[in-house]
């Protein structure tokens, strides 16, 4: 993450889903239109960039060196909204990306 935004890094971008499938922005949900086109993740929630873009951003002596970028290994769940209720259920597949 950097300044609030979630990068995936990855040498096939075309691989990851719109990111309107994985996230949105975390307000309050309503079922209007307006409350639907609210809530649609921007490049500011979350972008999928190459290790080249990673690298023109972050730095390092060379696209080898990572400056500051840590790999996150296996399924990451990322939560932005309070969970309302007693109690509350969710699913989330676990197949990694192909």
């Amino acid at each position: 993450m950097a300044d609030g935004t979630l990068f995936i890094v990855t040498s096939n971008p075309e691989s990851i889903p719109s990111i309107d499938l994985m996230t949105s922005t975390g307000l309050p949900a309503f079922d209007t239109p307006e409350s639907v086109a609210e809530r649609m993740p921007t490049a500011r929630d979350m972008a999928v960039i190459t290790p080249q873009e990673a690298h023109h951003r972050w730095g390092g002596e060379s696209i080898m060196e990572l400056n500051n970028i840590f790999p996150v290994e296996g399924s990451t769940v990322r939560t932005n909204t309070l969970l309302s209720g007693p109690l509350a259920h969710f699913c989330i597949p676990l197949a990694p990306f192909q």
